[in-house]
């Protein structure tokens, strides 16, 4: 008999929304998908961090973002407000990997990823300057 499951597939496609508001319980929700054979794949956005993430502040501090070549400041890429870490900095690199650890990995074990990035390269006024 098939189990019901007590998470919506409606919930795991919600863009924008709180994270507490539409998986209160993460780990709950990954344990129960396991249980009926599923392993959650997630689309992380390896290549940017934005100014609202705890990860921010460090990536500043330690000059880890590109930084556009006219203002100086740091280069906005896809979506408005995500900001891209120097991909060709080994230093970066480790940064991005150690949140994505600790984001995804140790906390729930996720090992499934969706990978492509066109966004950085399409979506941005400003990314001519950076290309």
């Amino acid at each position: 008999m098939r189990q019901k499951a007590r998470f919506s597939a409606r919930r795991v496609r919600l863009v924008g929304a709180s994270t507490e508001k539409c998986w209160p319980d993460p780990k709950g929700m990954v344990a129960e998908l396991k249980q009926m054979g599923v392993e959650l794949m997630i689309s992380p956005y390896f290549y940017s961090v934005t100014a609202q993430s705890k990860n921010y502040p460090l990536a500043l501090s330690e000059g880890l973002l590109v930084l556009d070549p006219v203002t100086k400041t740091p280069a906005k890429g896809a979506y408005g407000n995500a900001i891209i870490y120097d991909l060709f900095n080994p230093k970066a690199r480790d940064y991005a990997w150690a949140a994505v650890e600790a984001g995804y990995i140790k906390p729930y074990g996720l090992h499934h990823w969706w990978l492509d990035c066109d966004e950085p390269c399409g979506h941005s006024k400003s990314m001519g300057s950076l290309l």
